[in-house]
């Protein structure tokens, strides 16, 4: 079964649950660490749109998405 797992950056327990599904057979897409075919890193981060993300306001982070 192909499965994609999505959580928060902090979540502590999303390492555990990608390597017990993988364990288990099942091909996993780790958007933590999403290489491309040519080797380049894909994973997602907001620091790559605004270093000071955290300090947008709602409608700043609503423009963000």
């Amino acid at each position: 079964m192909n499965i994609y797992t999505a959580s928060s950056w902090k979540n502590p327990f999303y390492s555990d649950i990608v390597r017990q599904l993988k364990e288990a057979g099942h091909q996993v897409y780790d958007f933590r660490s999403a290489i491309s075919s040519e080797g380049a890193d894909l994973a997602f981060n907001w620091d790559q749109i605004d270093p000071q993300w955290e300090r947008w306001t709602d409608q700043q982070f609503i423009e963000g998405l």
